[in-house]
């Protein structure tokens, strides 16, 4: 996918407590596929496309297990309001 769009949701610390890797978040619009995803090596790789509602759904269903993705995905509903 590629945007037109960009806005910071913020930079913040991937491992305070190892003081290494810096996340920088942003909440994408006006995004269109421009070719098909490829993870690159052997993982498997599943491109979800959510609404809103359901990006809720899955984390009140604890669908999400990832702390840092579930902190992304709640910067992106935060930033939609």
């Amino acid at each position: 996918y590629v945007a037109k769009y960009w806005e910071s949701l913020g930079t913040f610390a991937g491992s305070s407590t190892r003081g290494c890797g810096t996340c920088h978040l942003f909440f994408a619009t006006g995004a269109y596929p421009v070719k098909e995803p490829d993870s690159g090596d052997l993982e498997e790789l599943e491109l979800l496309l959510w609404t809103p509602e359901e990006v809720n759904h899955a984390i009140d269903e604890g669908l999400v297990k990832s702390l840092g993705v579930i902190s992304m995905l709640l910067l992106g509903l935060r930033w939609l309001k």
